[in-house]
């Protein structure tokens, strides 16, 4: 509820329905008689892992709850806007990549272009790409979801489909790190 009429003896008041268990007031009010009431901020995702802000890159964490069937790891940032080599999102195990998705807007011979790969046992597998599909640019936001079905991981980019990677690491659930590395600042990573 609030009310407004002379400035000197304006009431504001937080009205919940139904009654909250954890709705505190701030001690000493304010003058006038005014009080502000705190309520706690949101819980976590529905997932029930924390969203992380503005990591820092290199980044690399073990994933809550590890990697299963229907697991969603949702990407948002944006490559660096001056001259950006490439950028790195790689799912591990161990010392395995069970998905190496690697971003290149000028690395060697490669200019605009998303490989895809594996590192298993020391050795690099065959190398996938989208020929002529290139969603990233330079100072540009981007929003990526990776989708593990049993036997892909399932990548969309700006809520576009863009692509698959069949499993080549099994049992998935061996997979348990994100890596990102490279030109790309990441503004949230939700598990």
């Amino acid at each position: 509820m609030y009310s407004c009429g002379n400035p000197s003896d304006t009431t504001l008041s937080l009205q919940i329905n139904p009654p909250c268990p954890y709705v505190r007031e701030i001690p000493g009010g304010l003058q006038n008689g005014t009080t502000i009431t705190y309520v706690p901020p949101p819980t976590p995702t529905p997932s029930g892992y924390p969203v992380i802000y503005n990591p820092s890159i290199p980044f690399n964490m073990l994933i809550p709850g590890g990697i299963y069937p229907q697991k969603v790891i949702q990407i948002s940032g944006f490559p660096k806007s001056y001259n950006p080599s490439r950028f790195t999102v790689n799912l591990k195990s161990a010392c395995e990549v069970a998905l190496h998705f690697d971003v290149r807007f000028s690395f060697g011979s490669c200019h605009n272009v998303v490989i895809r790969n594996s590192f298993i046992n020391g050795d690099w597998g065959e190398e996938e790409d989208s020929q002529g599909l290139f969603p990233f640019c330079p100072g540009v936001s981007f929003d990526m979801m990776i989708l593990v079905e049993p036997y892909c991981f399932m990548v969309a980019v700006n809520n576009q489909h863009y692509s698959a990677f069949n499993h080549r690491i099994m049992p998935i659930s061996r997979v348990n790190t994100l890596e990102i590395t490279g030109d790309v600042q990441i503004n949230m990573v939700k598990f």
